[in-house]
């Protein structure tokens, strides 16, 4: 979704490629980082951002790609982060 926003015109293959999850776990932060570049994707890597920065972040256009972990499940999951509200236990 965050190649796609900047460039829509990338086939999900050409991605996914880029990226090569393993099976039983995915991908981290620094394969996901080096397939956006290469896609054309300006990346800035960060740790522990709090909602401020999400907001100034998306409220310049720059969708944020995150690592959540849902109660009761498995394994994290990537999201991408492209709105906000300051109503809490909203994002």
């Amino acid at each position: 979704m965050v190649a796609w926003h900047f460039h829509p015109q990338l086939e999900f293959g050409q991605v996914y490629e880029g990226v090569g999850p393993e099976p039983a776990i995915g991908a981290g932060r620094q394969r996901v980082a080096r397939a956006l570049r290469a896609c054309g994707v300006r990346v800035t890597a960060g740790r522990s951002l709090e909602f401020g920065d999400l907001c100034r972040a998306i409220k310049a256009g720059h969708p944020v790609l995150v690592v959540i972990r849902n109660p009761g499940a498995d394994c994290r999951h990537w999201v991408v982060v492209y709105g906000y509200s300051r109503i809490p236990d909203y994002l």
